[in-house]
């Protein structure tokens, strides 16, 4: 899952609102791996290896496209992106 975010508040934002939930206990649990990538001026969290067995799944899709744009091809524009990016955070979740 490869999500767009227009700025480095609107990524901060969507963390602001996900901690406030009743799923922060879940979110470890979400992904193997998040990075956070600056590239062209916008933010990329690439999310992999998602659990298909948690419910966060069904409240995170929908919540996160308030924030942040998901990116079509994602397997094409990461290629491009870790050749051109500036990583900010990566971080094995579980």
């Amino acid at each position: 899952m490869l999500y767009s975010f227009e700025s480095f508040d609107a990524f901060c934002d969507f963390c602001t609102f996900m901690n406030k939930t009743n799923y922060k206990s879940e979110l470890s649990d979400f992904a193997k791996f998040a990075s956070l990538y600056e590239y062209n001026s916008n933010y990329y969290l690439n999310l992999t290896g998602i659990n298909l067995d948690t419910n966060l799944l069904e409240f995170l899709c929908p919540i996160i496209t308030e924030f942040a744009h998901f990116v079509d091809s994602p397997e094409l524009f990461e290629r491009q992106i870790t050749e051109y990016r500036k990583a900010y955070y990566k971080r094995k979740c579980s």
